[in-house]
């Protein structure tokens, strides 16, 4: 049995993301976050797995159950890989997580953060309505030719800017934007 490189790069970026947290990192970033380092960029959406709307679990209520943990690691990937063809969005990305998951099919939050510093240098207004209008269409083009298997946001409820003190999934970010990267250069070419 052959798999094409994009399931190939998918399963490898699925491995590399199952990393532990580094208590250490997440204070500093707690920390950082603090002193107003990042923004919060807050989705909500309704999760879709190809082409179909997620069926509800109710394991994703709870945030220590591996399951909630495989939706939030998806939903976080296919954001980030909707965010690669804006190399701004995608280079100031920090952190992902799922705040919560609810019935109704499977309706998620997800914050996102986003490195100030990094908007800044390409003069990116968090905030306005151009940018919230940007992060949506990335996410709606993303709709239009999902990785086969991930979960990703079918509808997008709402984009906003917000605050929050929830725990950190700290989701090793290196190797699957190098592999996403890739996936991304070998659609198009």
């Amino acid at each position: 049995m052959t798999l094409p490189i994009q399931t190939c790069l998918l399963l490898l970026v699925a491995w590399c993301s199952h990393a532990s947290v580094d208590v250490a990192k997440y204070n500093n970033w707690m920390k950082n976050n603090n002193k107003g380092t990042y923004h919060d960029l807050c989705i909500t959406g309704t999760a879709y797995q190809n082409g179909m709307k997620l069926p509800w679990k109710e394991r994703y209520k709870n945030k220590s159950d591996p399951l909630f943990r495989y939706l939030s690691e998806d939903i976080c990937l296919s954001i980030h890989n909707a965010f690669i063809p804006n190399t701004t969005l995608a280079n100031a990305w920090a952190v992902c997580e799922l705040e919560r998951a609810k019935n109704g099919s499977t309706v998620a939050t997800v914050h996102v953060y986003l490195t100030k510093d990094r908007l800044a240098e390409r003069h990116v207004k968090f905030g306005t309505g151009h940018f919230f209008r940007t992060v949506k269409q990335l996410l709606t083009n993303f709709t239009r030719k999902p990785v086969s298997g991930l979960i990703y946001f079918g509808i997008i409820k709402s984009v906003k800017a917000e605050g929050s003190s929830l725990s950190i999934t700290e989701w090793s970010i290196t190797v699957p934007t190098i592999a996403m990267v890739l996936i991304h250069y070998l659609e198009r070419h």
